[in-house]
């Protein structure tokens, strides 16, 4: 990961972002935090990486949702048990996205781990993009 962020900047943090926003988990701090690096020596513009970091987390957060949205309940029930849910899993997100409302979506985007797949359940559970 640390020689292609070093050979291919921008596109391995295109690339590694919306990864990670699309519930794979990459560790954006190192992802990011590399790039910062990077553009602290002068090899690369560091409003480009903030620019391109902010782009792929969104596209990727995007991309999860509209799986969650689209298919989520059907994926769920097909996939599930290879990543450790179910539909009580489910329902339980749906409830929890019922009573604490959007803001809950937002505080989840900046906790790490719970930002890699918070996008998921909001789209199963039909959350308002934003």
């Amino acid at each position: 990961m640390q020689s292609f962020l070093h050979h291919w900047t921008y596109l391995a943090l295109i690339v590694l972002t919306v990864a990670e926003a699309a519930c794979i988990p990459i560790p954006s701090e190192v992802t990011v935090g590399y790039a910062g690096y990077l553009a602290s020596t002068g090899r690369v513009n560091l409003v480009v990486v903030i620019v391109l970091a902010t782009l792929g987390e969104i596209v990727g957060a995007y991309i999860s949702y509209a799986v969650g949205r689209t298919g989520g309940r059907a994926f769920v029930d097909r996939f599930g048990r290879y990543v450790l849910l179910s539909h009580a899993d489910l329902d339980r997100a749906e409830g929890w996205f019922e009573k604490r409302g959007e803001w809950s979506v937002a505080v989840g985007r900046v906790v790490p781990l719970v930002r890699t797949f918070i996008a998921f359940p909001a789209g199963v559970a039909e959350m308002p993009p934003v």
